[in-house]
């Protein structure tokens, strides 16, 4: 049986595609095309988008059948399932994303529980169809939920997805803050995420790092290269203390989840690289940081 899907999109071996997902993911891919030049960064070929293997899957209407009874499962989540979703909600959201269990141990090196697995569901490529004034060059879906989803990704490809993501790597240092009593700043994030062992591999100036030395020698002048520990690190330090992400949420029912590390940062970044209507409820210290986020992510890509 085959267990690797097949490549689309020009994304390269690692995009492990299913059942014709492709034309469902590509709107998410092209917009991811269109950042670099909005932000001016350095160019990102598609086969660099995804640096580690993933499954893209898609429900494609098999949520057609679904009854109003919530516990009876769909075709959707008989499909999910098979991806090691969870076999009655995985259709219930708009898309999903699913990291390899622990303790998945496969006797197939390459079979498709061992990869993380990125879904939209039918009600996500709904939201993501493009809404406003057919004359209009603002053309924008209500929710970006392929980027959302995919920034899940990325959050564990930054952080080299053994260890721990990105954001969780930030949130241990508020915990760590709260514990001891002090205040929780952007500077003390940040300045815990430059120092902490875990994100040295993003150092652009450590000689250790091949990935990135080897992108500057490959780079005119290093023109457009910049540092990803340094601007993931003030991104993420910025959005974990956003003074409005945190009084939007805190007190409604769907606030714990919204307000978790994972969550903050998908809905922080997916906005920034699809944008979309619906307001996620960042301020501008968050938005202000649009080109750093965008700059350290083309880095970061090349690099890998």
């Amino acid at each position: 049986m085959d267990n690797r899907g097949y490549s689309a999109l020009g994304l390269g071996q690692t995009g492990h595609f299913w059942d014709g997902s492709e034309r469902y993911w590509e709107p998410t891919i092209n917009a991811v095309d269109s950042i670099w030049n909005t932000y001016e960064t350095i160019p990102v070929n598609r086969n660099r988008y995804l640096p580690d293997d993933v499954n893209l899957i898609a429900e494609d209407k098999r949520s057609y059948y679904q009854s109003n009874n919530p516990a009876q499962k769909t075709e959707g989540d008989d499909y999910f399932s098979t991806f090691g979703f969870d076999p009655r909600s995985a259709s219930k959201h708009g898309g999903v994303y699913r990291d390899p269990p622990e303790t998945i141990f496969s006797s197939d090196f390459d079979d498709k529980l061992d990869r993380p697995t990125l879904a939209l569901t039918d009600s996500g490529v709904k939201m993501m169809r493009p809404v406003g004034d057919l004359d209009s060059d603002d053309l924008q879906p209500f929710s970006s939920v392929g980027m959302h989803e995919l920034t899940h990704y990325w959050d564990d490809a930054i952080a080299e997805r053994d260890q721990s993501t990105a954001s969780n790597i930030m949130q241990s240092f508020e915990e760590y803050l709260k514990f001891s009593g002090q205040d929780v700043t952007q500077e003390k994030l940040q300045d815990m995420w430059m120092k902490d062992p875990r994100t040295s591999h993003l150092n652009l100036h450590d000689s250790k790092n091949t990935g990135l030395r080897t992108l500057l020698r490959n780079r005119s002048h290093h023109g457009g290269v910049v540092n990803p520990r340094e601007g993931f690190g003030e991104y993420l330090s910025t959005i974990m203390t956003d003074p409005n992400y945190e009084t939007v949420w805190k007190t409604k029912p769907s606030g714990p989840y919204k307000l978790s590390p994972k969550e903050t940062f998908a809905r922080a970044a997916g906005p920034l690289m699809r944008p979309q209507r619906y307001d996620e409820g960042f301020s501008n210290n968050t938005r202000n940081l649009n080109k750093t986020f965008a700059d350290s992510m083309a880095t970061f890509l090349n690099s890998r």
